[in-house]
């Protein structure tokens, strides 16, 4: 049956996968593992499943990992409610970019700098 063959087409599974994380920050890592092991299907149900049915996030995705550079960098700006005190030095609200947050591990939440664009 033509069905069942293209359901079992790892390959295609594989690119549904990619497709489907390509705008994701964060993807379970049990599904991860499971493309790796040429389990595309499941991988793809598997994170289905959890970006559904899940209501919170771990640590992992919340958090910066300033070692090994890895983590989330969380966009902040101030909500026009906060008055015009706060957003009159926020970047957004001057027609610049959102500031980039992390929070990291000890509790801490540190600013990002673009040592890139201040050496310019």
């Amino acid at each position: 049956n033509l069905l069942v063959l293209l359901s079992q087409d790892e390959a295609g599974w594989a690119n549904h996968c990619r497709m489907l994380w390509r705008e994701k920050v964060h993807v379970c890592s049990l599904a991860n593992t499971m493309l790796q092991n040429k389990n595309a299907m499941k991988a793809y149900h598997l994170s289905s499943r959890d970006g559904k049915n899940r209501h919170e996030i771990t640590e992992l995705e919340l958090c910066f990992d300033p070692l090994t550079g890895k983590g989330t960098r969380w966009s902040f700006r101030f909500k026009q409610a906060a008055g015009s005190d706060w957003t009159s030095w926020d970047p957004w609200w001057n027609g610049g970019e959102t500031r980039k947050m992390v929070f990291l591990r000890d509790g801490t939440v540190k600013q990002v700098v673009d040592t890139f664009k201040q050496n310019l």
